[in-house]
């Protein structure tokens, strides 16, 4: 097992957390969308992303006004928490089941795949692919 110390936060470069992850520690979470992503390990943490490529770690639909800047943050409280993840923007954000998480609402994020989408017509929708090492 990787120890936490040797894993410290950072960015990824485009590719899928679907396919593949480097080694981690049980507990990181991967984060990608169309420009790159980012990496923690369980620690307290706020991940976010959305259109502001400036103030996101890990930006989402960048060339569409109808992402809300800061759309959603995945958060951690420590080594022994799990990921939630809140949505901050004004578009509902679609779980694998089909669910909708709605603005304000949050849940945990389990371990495994998770694809994320933020759909702002039904022509333009935007992926946010998250893996969450399994402990």
């Amino acid at each position: 097992m990787l120890p936490y110390a040797d894993f410290p936060p950072q960015v990824l470069p485009p590719g899928s957390p679907g396919d593949r992850v480097p080694p981690a520690p049980p507990g990181t979470i991967f984060v990608l969308g169309t420009e790159g992503g980012y990496a923690v390990p369980p620690l307290r943490y706020k991940l976010l992303f959305g259109r502001d490529r400036e103030s996101v770690h890990v930006p989402v639909g960048t060339d569409d006004p109808i992402v809300s800047r800061r759309h959603g943050v995945f958060t951690c409280a420590g080594a022994d928490s799990d990921w939630r993840l809140c949505n901050t923007g004004q578009l509902p954000i679609e779980l694998p089941d089909g669910a909708l998480l709605l603005t304000g609402h949050e849940r945990i994020i389990e371990p495994g795949y998770t694809p994320l989408v933020i759909s702002s017509s039904k022509q333009r929708s935007h992926l946010v692919e998250v893996r969450v090492v399994d402990r």
